[in-house]
């Protein structure tokens, strides 16, 4: 399939859509790889998971999650989340889904809210992206229907990449605000 735009592959126009730096990663074809979280505010907790890639490029809610009370500070609700950026993984295998049994697709985000379905998961809570890139990270916040999720584009911002922990937890808050 050809772009539409000159000079730019297939995938250098999937990474500048899904805002991800087009130069190579360790995965030949795809771009280099931006460690990404997703954010939860469900129940008067936080759930923050990590992102990890598979070798074709799709994401996947990771193995790492922590769950913090909304009472946390912003330093360390920010320091939570660059633990959770430093854990995604990249080049994972995919999942094949005809493969797996039933119940056996239960994602540890899901273990930990105590829960079985997104669409459960999903009821009154709100819910953001983040990815961080060597000069400043994005924060994209979602809006959940159903068991599906999908970003507000319009209202996601940018911070400096070496933003305090502070700042990082108040931008969390600010970008779970704005997923209405």
């Amino acid at each position: 399939m050809k772009s539409n735009k000159p000079g730019l592959s297939l995938m250098q126009l999937l990474a500048s859509f899904l805002g991800r730096d087009s130069k190579e990663s360790n995965e030949p074809g795809l771009p280099r790889f931006v460690p990404g979280a997703e954010v939860y505010l469900r129940k008067g907790k936080f759930y923050l998971a990590s992102e990890d890639r598979s070798v074709t490029g799709f994401r996947y809610t990771g193995d790492t999650v922590l769950v913090l009370p909304v009472s946390v500070s912003d330093a360390e609700l920010g320091k939570a989340l660059l633990q959770v950026l430093a854990a995604g993984k990249d080049g994972i295998q995919d999942i094949d889904w005809d493969e797996l049994e039933k119940g056996q697709e239960e994602e540890p985000l899901l273990q930990a809210a105590g829960v079985k379905s997104w669409r459960t998961f999903y009821t009154d809570c709100r819910a953001c992206s983040v990815y961080k890139k060597p000069d400043k990270m994005k924060f994209l916040p979602s809006r959940l229907r159903g068991s599906s999720a999908e970003g507000i584009g319009e209202k996601k911002f940018f911070i400096p990449a070496d933003s305090s922990p502070e700042e990082i937890g108040r931008a969390v808050r600010k970008c779970l605000e704005r997923s209405r």
